[in-house]
């Protein structure tokens, strides 16, 4: 039905009975647009067939007893053989209707029949889909539609359901990033306060005490990441007097570096030396080998976890 005519219009808004005006009706499809006159370009408004509602006609509402001149005296008036087509929208935000005088019963027959048709076929469409959607998930019950307004008003409320448990779900989702992300925080620092603690804390904290090795005999090794080791056999005398004898396992960088050491400290010679006052049994010659390997163990994976912890800030 696509038609176009110039017909009187009433609004009743809110209760409150507005003027007639004469309006230019476009009908298209499934929608009436409705603009002031012909050439205009705006429209005032427009209904969709499918979303509208006919209100019923009571016997002195067949015409219109009003004077010739409204708004500019352009509205031609009968009260004849008239009849007035009230349409209702379903989902407007306040109560509206909208009044089209039209010219006789016949015609008025004929646009609520093209109006219930339209919202039939609407309903045939969507009751489709639904149909279509349901035998995908066949655990879920489907319902029939009585009246055009329950299922409208179903289908807004399964809208909004789905809306509300969508919203829900990315809650829940940022709420698990988010502990996930303090529980890692909590680690990340645990590990880093511990290695401190007890690797690299006992070797910057040393109390110094000098003396003099004895090496007894020398043994070669490979730590990891380019350190290597000699381990001497050593005999050095403590503070206390008492004469110790242990394995000294001095850390060097760099290849043949024990090469270097095994020659700096041959077997049989004696050399200056340090041991921990708070622990007679641990001796060295250079303590910055060891140390400096201790911060690159405790360095090299905490910061491999903190990049963790960066791409985890970054997706918050």
């Amino acid at each position: 039905m696509d038609e176009r005519h110039t017909l009187n219009v009433q609004i009743i808004e809110n209760g409150v009975v507005g003027n007639w005006e004469k309006r230019f009706i476009i009908i298209e499809g499934s929608e009436i647009r409705v603009k002031n006159d012909r050439e205009s370009i705006m429209i005032s408004f427009s209904l969709k067939l499918q979303h509208i509602e006919v209100l019923p006609n009571f016997d002195d509402e067949c015409g219109i007893t009003v004077g010739s001149e409204i708004d500019g005296g352009d509205v031609e008036m009968s009260t004849t053989s008239k009849k007035l087509l009230k349409l209702k929208p379903l989902f407007s935000p306040s109560p509206i209707v909208y009044v089209f005088e039209l010219k006789s019963q016949s015609e008025y027959d004929r646009w609520v029949l093209f109006i219930q048709s339209s919202r039939v076929q609407q309903q045939t469409k969507e009751e489709e889909l639904e149909y279509k959607s349901s035998s995908s998930s066949y655990n879920e019950p489907t319902t029939t539609k009585t009246t055009t307004g329950a299922f409208y008003s179903q289908k807004s409320y399964s809208h909004h359901e789905k809306g509300w448990r969508h919203t829900f779900k990315k809650i829940a989702q940022k709420t698990g990033l988010v502990l996930v992300f303090l529980i890692y925080t909590a680690l990340l620092a645990a590990l880093f306060g511990a290695m401190w603690v007890y690797y690299v804390g006992p070797i910057l904290t040393i109390d110094e005490m000098k003396t003099t090795c004895y090496v007894n005999s020398s043994d070669w090794g490979y730590i990891s990441k380019g350190y290597y080791s000699v381990d001497f056999n050593v005999t050095y005398k403590i503070e206390s007097g008492d004469i110790l004898n242990n394995i000294m396992v001095q850390y060097c960088k760099g290849v043949l570096c024990n090469v270097g050491l095994d020659a700096e400290y041959p077997v049989g010679s004696n050399s200056t030396c340090y041991y921990d006052n708070k622990d007679p049994d641990f001796v060295y010659y250079d303590i910055y080998p060891m140390a400096d390997y201790r911060l690159t163990i405790t360095f090299g994976l905490c910061g491999s976890l903190f990049g963790i912890w960066i791409i985890f800030l970054i997706i918050l």
